[in-house]
């Protein structure tokens, strides 16, 4: 009984490692994908100054 303990917690441990990867990956991904936009909002800003100029 106390081997089906021990693995069931390191799987639950383990779990919640993966869940937390998994949100940090989703995280990263949505933040590159927003300082994409922002690079390009800055590059379309830039060519709308030059034109002005």
């Amino acid at each position: 009984m106390d081997n089906l303990i021990t693995i069931g917690l390191i799987t639950v441990a383990i779990l919640a490692v993966l869940g937390l990867g998994i949100r940090v990956a989703l995280t990263f991904k949505g933040g590159s994908k927003s300082n994409i936009k922002n690079v390009q909002a800055g590059g379309d800003v830039v060519g709308r100054d030059k034109v002005q100029k």
